[in-house]
């Protein structure tokens, strides 16, 4: 996801959590990403983990990981996953 999406879609939420339709959390940690967000996802109740995807296949994906997939792995919350492109 470009900056610029990101930033977009940052703005979209806070629009639905300034009409009380959702709860939203952003916070800047240091650790492995998804252990931070496993941790505030116990530390804040959350009922839904958001993340954009990259769309690594192959090799790519197999070397540098896949922070989503091990969130969808290890998560007792949902985990609603969204591309770049929006499918």
């Amino acid at each position: 996801m470009s900056e610029s999406a990101g930033t977009q879609a940052l703005a979209s939420f806070d629009r639905l959590a300034e009409e009380g339709t959702v709860s939203v959390i952003t916070e800047i940690d240091e650790g492995s990403v998804d252990d931070v967000i496993l941790g505030n996802t116990d530390d804040h109740d959350v009922d839904l983990n958001v993340m954009g995807t990259h769309g690594r296949t192959g090799l790519d994906r197999m070397l540098l990981g896949s922070t989503a997939e091990a969130l969808v792995r290890r998560a007792e919350v949902p985990v609603m996953t969204v591309s770049e492109s929006g499918e």
